[in-house]
């Protein structure tokens, strides 16, 4: 027994199986992509400090910057900037801190 099916049917079959690969390829860039921003996120957060260096941890105040934070804590041989940078990458965090956050600060 054969069993003939329309050339209606056989385009809507066509269509859903592109519209699922197509789906199905999207969700696993979506997935990969969370997966590599957040182990960076986490593994940034989790490293230690290099050797004989220690840490802070300071609250923020209200009117505190990152760059005031880091010209007040940082060395004065080192850039300004890549203390801002080092503070963001030990606190897992963007440029924007708020009072009574809790900022790890390197210490060189």
């Amino acid at each position: 027994m054969t069993v003939v099916i329309g050339k209606r049917k056989r385009r809507m079959i066509r269509i859903r199986g592109r519209r699922l690969g197509m789906m199905t390829a999207v969700l696993c860039t979506a997935v990969i992509l969370n997966i590599m921003f957040f182990s960076t996120a986490i593994a940034s957060a989790g490293e230690p400090t290099r050797s004989g260096a220690g840490t802070l941890t300071v609250t923020v105040q209200p009117g505190d910057t990152l760059w005031e934070l880091a010209g007040r804590y940082g060395s004065a041989s080192r850039d300004t900037g890549w203390t801002v940078y080092e503070i963001e990458r030990l606190n897992a965090t963007g440029p924007l801190i708020r009072p009574g956050q809790e900022l790890i600060i390197p210490l060189y």
